[in-house]
């Protein structure tokens, strides 16, 4: 069982509102409200990663000829990769932000921390900053192996 909410309340019963009482909703795995607040949670991000852009705290990673994509995260069902330019300062406070907006739950222990063209002490160290692990590419994501193939 997932807990979602706990909040309190009180009715209208008879045009007269009831004492406060406490209330919380639990869904089971495979419920399908839980896929629809897990498209809610989804959404939340992306509307964070979009403002964080907008901000000018990251910028999309742009790939295609001439640059024709721009990427700044991928999703597939509780799998996400994020996926920018390393103004990495404030990526800690954008992932809380996540999880305060639509109740969601970052497990930084289950994350990785990959890094290109960035120094292997900078990537020690906000990896433990963030408290996940530290990867390498190549790397496999959903099945895919991702590389980076550098132009000279």
């Amino acid at each position: 069982m997932e807990c979602i909410s706990t909040a309190t309340t009180s009715a209208l019963v008879n045009d007269s509102l009831t004492e406060k009482f406490s209330f919380k909703r639990e869904l089971y795995h495979g419920d399908t409200l839980s896929y629809f607040l897990l498209l809610i949670a989804a959404k939340c991000l992306n509307v964070t990663m979009q403002a964080s852009v907008d901000t000018r705290l990251y910028s999309h990673y742009k790939v295609g000829n001439p640059y024709s994509v721009s990427i700044l995260h991928i999703q597939f069902v509780d799998e996400t990769l994020l996926i920018c330019v390393k103004i990495w300062a404030s990526m800690e406070d954008v992932l809380i932000l996540f999880e305060v907006i639509p109740g969601s739950k970052v497990n930084f222990h289950k994350s990785w921390l990959v890094g290109v063209n960035v120094s292997t002490t900078w990537l020690t160290e906000t990896s433990a900053l963030l408290s996940c692990k530290m990867g390498t590419l190549p790397f496999s994501y959903l099945g895919l192996q991702l590389v980076v193939i550098l132009k000279n």
